[in-house]
């Protein structure tokens, strides 16, 4: 239908005005002609959201996907690594959903997903195929919840993460970009000298993974600034 056509237009575009690229160095964005094939890590990755709880989400007619956005745009992600994080992923989702969903519990803030445990080796194998390397860090957002410290500090596991995979990809002359998928502030002190490029998308809606990828490769640009402060502690 015309209008949905024209909405999707509209919430890519609006998407991509408002993430913010918090860092970038060594040019890491946006991606070169020469960046094919993405090692995509992050449990979130699998698992983007699109949007908050309660009144901070949106009625979809459909929602693409951070996978869905980075294949619509032409890249391949590394198939071992995919792989494993789907199946994670999957079994991950079928823990912390509820058996029975009522309207109510619908609304509530589903649990985050735990982050993959992932050995040294892994990343090594995913470095020697893939051109650069995405992380996502995300946390749940919106109405009916108070946050938690938890929420607001990264875990040991994700820093691990960003540490392991920034010096792997680094001796490999090979970047990595940290994607923040959150509705709310974060720690960022402790770990942000690590990636070469920070880009925060929020909640990027139906057409986010397309978003995404249009400011990754460089067909938009994110021009959003800071609404807050991110706080140090």
């Amino acid at each position: 239908r015309p209008d949905l056509t024209e909405h999707a237009k509209v919430t890519r575009q609006s998407a991509t005005e408002g993430m913010v690229l918090l860092k970038n160095e060594s040019h890491a964005l946006p991606l070169g002609k020469e960046i094919s094939t993405l090692a995509l890590f992050g449990s979130i990755s699998y698992d983007f959201y699109a949007g908050g709880t309660g009144s901070g989400n949106v009625v979809r007619a459909y929602t693409v996907s951070l996978l869905d956005g980075l294949e619509n745009a032409g890249y391949r992600t590394e198939p071992t690594l995919h792989k494993a994080y789907e199946s994670f992923v999957e079994k991950e989702i079928a823990r912390v959903s509820p058996e029975k969903e009522d309207a109510f519990s619908a609304l509530m803030p589903r649990e985050q997903i735990k982050e993959m445990p992932l050995t040294l080796k892994q990343i090594e194998d995913a470095s020697e195929v893939a051109d650069a390397a995405l992380i996502t860090i995300g946390r749940p957002s919106g109405e009916f919840a108070d946050r938690k410290s938890s929420e607001f500090y990264i875990s040991e596991d994700e820093k691990k993460l960003i540490e392991n995979v920034s010096e792997i990809f680094r001796s490999k002359g090979k970047n990595t970009i940290v994607i923040l998928n959150i509705g709310g502030v974060i720690e960022t002190a402790s770990w942000k000298d690590m990636p070469d490029a920070i880009l925060c998308v929020w909640q990027a809606g139906q057409e986010g993974g397309n978003s995404v990828a249009d400011v990754l490769c460089g067909n938009a640009t994110p021009s959003g600034k800071l609404p807050m402060t991110f706080p140090l502690d």
